[in-house]
Formats: structure tokens, C-alpha cells, sequence
């Protein structure tokens, strides 16, 4: 047995490994523990200076699978590598079909528009469309100008853009609104928000994510941000208990805003837990990866898991007692399952046995 391991861990991994040896999922904790005392490491794993040049060189224009083959590693090996040298390749999410919807659509339809029909997030397809370099600079019209003027008092950004500048962003009106000096009026006559319409809207977008948006995410999901939440009802936990919702602190309790000692932001105390064990541990992983951006399935949504690790999402799932929660937690099971993806799921219970639940990630 030993020998096997000898021979076959440093260049296989653990997966072949076990299955020379005949061994069933639930002794790889045994395999990578004799490999730790044997000193073995992952060969596909290590790169050399050549190798890392290459990544560098190549990692923004070639794909996971060219680089990989080349390399002759996997592809988690690549992207874990690049992740940690901070390069950026977002190849690996989109596809030449993507891209060429992007270049005949981007000046037809809006960016919510785009993000739908190709199943992505608006933050990530403003993201590609500068770096296909499709945006350009036009300078504002006289005419521009003077409807800014009119306007700009009395209107949201948002509303500006869809009814009277329709070619203009509300960013670039919020940015030339402020070199031109104009405030926003808070008198009777401010054509603000309807109270109505934007807890309707608060409650549409927390059924499309299955959950209560945070406050962070507030305007990257194309609500209203947070303090026209607290100015129309007081705070935005309130404007969530009107609209019908669970608020953020009552689900995750007082420790939602935790902070992890690499600066990622944690939902909750079991959550920074599980996130001080992977960064103790030097595990590469992206937080809050959206589904959408590893499994092509119309019921990902805007659903995120909790954190991403080469080819696992980890899901910390605290309140399965809760029947809401039960279903939701169910669902992100079952599409794991449905498209063979490797999901480690975590209870209140595994928070104490790290070692042994996530002993697949230490390889």
C-alpha cells in the first residue's frame, strides 16, 4: 500500500490513488494523511519559473484548457496558480457565443438586457464590454445639458436615464450632474421614489436571488440604494420588514459585517469560522461565486454559493431546520447534483470537525 501511494499520489492525486488502492470515497482522509507523513506533494500542482512565465504571458488571452494542456496540469491547477499570482482571465466564463452577443448587442439593448439573455451579472458584462473596448467617450450635447438642467433637481439618475437622456447611463448622469455643481431637491415637489413601487421591487429581486439583498448589494442588483431605504421608511431593515422579508440581521444574527483577517467580508460567525480556516490553511477560494458563472442552468438565477475552491462550491447551510430555508437549500443541492458538480455542504455541526470535512481541500 504504501508503495502505491508512493508511485501514484505526487503525479495522480488523490482520486487514483484511492482507486489503485480500492478504497471508497470516505478513506481519502486516510490516503492524504499517509501522504502527509510521507512528505508527498503534488507534482501536477507546483509550477516552475518557466511555467509561471508562461501563465503570465499567456493567461489573459488563452484559454483554461489551452493553457492546461500545454502545461500538462489540470485546470484547477491553472486557475488556483493564477489566482494566486492575481491574474485575470474571464475566458473561463465566457464563450465565443457570449462574446459575439455582447459585440452585436451592447448598443441595442441595455446592460440588465444583455446580462439576462446570456445568463451573467451586470457587473461582469460592463466588465467585458470595456475590455473588448467597445465603450466610448461622446461629449454631452448642448442639448444634453440643458435637459440635465431641467431634470437632474427633481428626478432619480435611474429615471433620467430610461425617460429623458436615454443614451446616457446613470452613472456618466450622476458624474456629469456633479461637474456641472447640480444637487438633488428634497422638497415636495422632488419626483422621487414610489413607497409602493420600490418595496415591490425589493421583493421581486430578493425572490429572483432567494434571499434578503444585502445592503451592499443594493444598487449592483438595480434597487434604490440603502439610504433612500432609510429616508423613506426609516432603515432599510424596516423598508425589508414592510416589503415582507426576513431582514439580514435577524438571519444571520448580530455577527453579520464580520470581517476575516484577509479583509472578506462574512455574512456570520460561522461563516468568518469556515473563512479564517481556509486562508489558516492557504486555500485559494472566491467568495460568494454566483452559480451562474460555473453551471449553465436556468434555475441558478442570481443564487450564490458561499465560497468557490477549484472545482467545489461550498455551501455553509445554518438554519435546514427552517422550512423557507429547507427549500432553498434543497434546490442548490439538487443542481449541484443535476450537473455534476462537487458541492461540500457544511452544518452548525462541522463548524468543530474542519480537518475532517474539508480534508479534500488540503491536497
Amino acid at each position: 500500500m504504501k508503495q502505491i501511494i508512493i508511485d501514484t499520489y505526487p503525479l495522480y492525486g488523490i482520486n487514483e490513488t484511492i482507486k489503485k488502492l480500492d478504497l471508497t470515497e470516505n478513506e481519502k482522509y486516510f490516503v492524504q494523511k499517509q501522504a502527509k507523513l510521507l512528505n508527498l506533494k503534488r507534482i501536477g500542482k507546483y509550477f516552475t519559473e518557466l511555467e509561471i512565465k508562461y501563465l503570465q504571458d499567456n493567461y489573459s488571452i488563452l484559454s483554461i484548457e489551452e493553457m492546461a494542456k500545454h502545461l500538462n496540469k489540470s485546470k484547477e491547477a491553472v486557475i488556483s496558480r493564477a489566482s494566486n499570482l492575481g491574474l485575470k482571465n474571464d475566458m473561463f466564463f465566457y464563450s465565443d457565443l457570449d462574446v459575439q452577443f455582447i459585440i452585436n448587442n451592447y448598443n441595442k439593448l441595455s446592460i440588465a438586457e444583455i446580462a439576462i439573455k446570456i445568463n451573467k451579472t451586470e457587473s461582469s458584462i460592463q466588465n467585458k464590454i470595456y475590455k473588448l473596448g467597445l465603450t466610448e467617450s461622446r461629449d454631452w450635447t448642448d442639448n444634453e445639458i440643458e435637459i440635465l438642467e431641467k431634470v437632474y433637481p427633481y428626478y432619480t439618475n435611474k429615471v433620467i436615464s430610461e425617460d429623458f437622456l436615454v443614451k446616457r447611463t446613470s452613472d456618466s448622469i450622476n458624474i456629469m450632474g456633479q461637474k456641472m455643481g447640480l444637487k438633488k431637491s428634497f422638497y415636495n415637489d422632488f419626483k422621487w421614489y414610489n413607497k409602493s413601487k420600490i418595496l415591490d421591487q425589493l421583493k421581486i429581486v430578493a425572490e429572483s436571488i432567494q434571499r434578503t439583498p444585502y445592503q451592499s448589494e443594493l444598487k449592483t442588483l438595480g434597487l434604490p440604494s440603502e439610504n433612500t431605504y432609510r429616508r423613506y421608511f426609516g432603515s432599510y431593515t424596516q423598508a425589508c420588514v414592510n416589503a415582507g422579508l426576513i431582514p439580514n440581521y435577524a438571519v444571520f444574527g448580530k455577527s453579520i459585517g464580520m470581517i476575516a483577517s484577509d479583509g472578506t467580508k462574512c455574512a456570520s460567525k460561522s461563516e468568518y469560522i469556515v473563512t479564517e480556516y481556509l486562508i489558516k490553511n492557504n486555500i485559494i477560494f472566491i467568495k460568494e461565486p454566483h452559480y451562474k458563472d460555473y453551471i449553465n442552468d436556468i434555475r441558478c438565477k442570481n443564487k450564490r454559493a458561499d465560497w468557490a475552491v477549484g472545482e467545489y462550491l461550498i455551501e455553509f447551510f445554518g438554519m435546514p431546520e427552517k422550512e423557507y430555508y429547507k427549500k432553498r437549500m434543497e434546490e442548490k443541492i439538487e443542481i449541484c447534483k443535476d450537473n455534476n458538480i462537487k458541492l461540500i455542504s457544511l452544518y452548525k455541526n462541522d463548524l468543530n470537525k474542519l480537518d475532517e470535512k474539508l480534508h479534500i481541500l488540503l491536497q
